[in-house]
């Protein structure tokens, strides 16, 4: 609430002061349409939810267009190599972003790059439509495709597209709906000591896999008709409860905090979240669960800081604490170009890189810095800012806004009087706080 000072002398000597505060603050303030927020936070970002006390605001997301990165509207995959280079299995290949500049590496017959994975020995391994291989400098240093199907008998050859790649200490797993491969290099099998010959062991579904996952040094197959399974011995078993989902969509296996080896989060298209222990599972209670049901979970990834990041094929992404309270979505409310969203990684930065359709993009995740604008109720080019009793009062060309840590979001203060809105700057003195707008002075209460 606005209150008008009535007492000339108080606002004589009041407006004196915030004139001076004025004149030293519009030159750096003056025009900024966002206000910056470096406080030092636990998680990733502000928690959307009632009660929250973090002035957290909204991350930045920088984004690319398929003009940029020459591809296909669908990214399904991410990897990154020794170097930091990024490979994206996309619809048209693989796509090679070195933090500059993209290219494409054209892989297989299809060209459709589902899995990528760097493997123990440092090459990217590609699975795409009915081939797979890994990429390798040529004599000249640039990246190429070489495929490792001449390896592969003739008549296991008849698969369509390799859905998942996962690098483990026995080889590199290749997995199809019509059969699962993985391959070992024999280290030194040519003459000049590089590899040439490869050890290739397939397995035949009952009816057909579904998707892969490597975790705590164990290999994961979900196979329609079955549920969950487990490489053992070179065998597939099925682990107690994965019958549960045996006709469900398994998309993500993610570690537990803390956890015991052998523990993790998985999640369904349309079941949502469930722990895994020994005995089995249970769900994992969220109250994103229902986000999750409503919007087809699709992949996931675990945080730095040991939060989820949650994509969807319809609501964007969502972000969750280890315990399951959600944390933020990033949707088309941030200019994403799509809520469809098929792919996350962390890179070695901790950076998040996603993939909504038509486009590539990455946050840092978590980070100190954030921003509030209009979306978040703050209205105005950003003229002054002061922290009173415990609360973020900023004023605009468009009044006098206080942050709310209930929304993470800026509400107006009420009060002023019919005329020019512009506040100029704010001033705290002990436990009054006093603004100059156009058309007075006036005392915050």
């Amino acid at each position: 609430m606005y209150r008008l000072l009535s007492d000339p002398a108080l606002a004589l000597d009041a407006s004196a002061t915030l004139i001076q505060n004025v004149s030293a603050r519009r030159a750096g303030l003056a025009g900024l349409g966002v206000v910056l927020s470096l406080s030092v936070v636990t998680s990733t970002w502000a928690q959307q939810t009632p009660g929250h006390s973090r002035e957290t605001g909204q991350p930045y997301v920088t984004c690319y267009n398929q003009k940029e990165f020459k591809g296909s509207a669908q990214s399904w995959v991410f990897a990154e190599d020794d170097r930091g280079v990024l490979y994206v299995g996309n619809n048209i290949g693989v796509l090679e972003f070195d933090g500059t500049s993209w290219r494409r590496v054209a892989a297989g017959g299809g060209d459709v790059v589902r899995g990528v994975a760097k493997g123990q020995d440092g090459r990217m391994y590609v699975g795409s439509t009915g081939d797979f291989g890994y990429i390798a400098p040529d004599e000249v240093g640039a990246t190429h495709y070489v495929s490792l199907l001449e390896h592969v008998d003739e008549e296991l050859r008849d698969f369509n597209d390799i859905w998942a790649v996962h690098a483990t200490n026995d080889g590199v797993y290749f997995l199809a709906r019509e059969r699962l491969f993985r391959v070992t290099p024999i280290e030194g099998s040519g003459a000049d000591g590089a590899t040439t010959e490869w050890r290739v062991t397939s397995w035949e579904p009952e009816a057909r896999f579904l998707f892969s996952f490597f975790a705590d040094d164990s290999f994961y197959v979900h196979q329609g008709g079955v549920g969950l399974m487990k490489m053992v011995e070179d065998t597939l078993q099925l682990i107690p409860g994965g019958e549960m989902f045996a006709d469900e969509r398994l998309q993500v296996m993610l570690p537990l905090p803390d956890k015991e080896v052998g523990e993790f989060v998985v999640g369904s298209f349309n079941r949502g979240l469930f722990v895994y222990h020994e005995n089995g599972f249970k769900p994992f209670e969220s109250a994103a669960n229902p986000y999750l049901r409503a919007n087809t979970l699709y992949k996931g990834a675990r945080l730095p800081d040991g939060s989820y990041a949650l994509a969807t094929l319809d609501g964007g992404l969502i972000v969750i604490e280890s315990d399951g309270r959600p944390l933020t979505t990033i949707d088309l409310s941030l200019g994403l170009p799509s809520n469809s969203i098929i792919a996350v990684f962390v890179d070695r930065d901790g950076g998040l890189w996603f993939s909504p359709e038509t486009g590539i993009c990455r946050v840092e995740a978590p980070s100190p810095l954030s921003y509030f604008d209009a979306s978040n109720g703050l209205v105005g080019g950003v003229l002054g800012m002061a922290r009173h009793n415990g609360v973020m009062y900023v004023t605009t060309g468009n009044g006098i806004f206080y942050l709310d840590v209930s929304t993470s979001g800026f509400k107006r203060v009420r009060g002023l009087l019919p005329g020019n809105p512009q506040s100029f700057t704010l001033l705290p003195v002990g436990d009054l706080l006093f603004a100059a707008t156009g058309t007075g002075i006036y005392r915050i209460e």
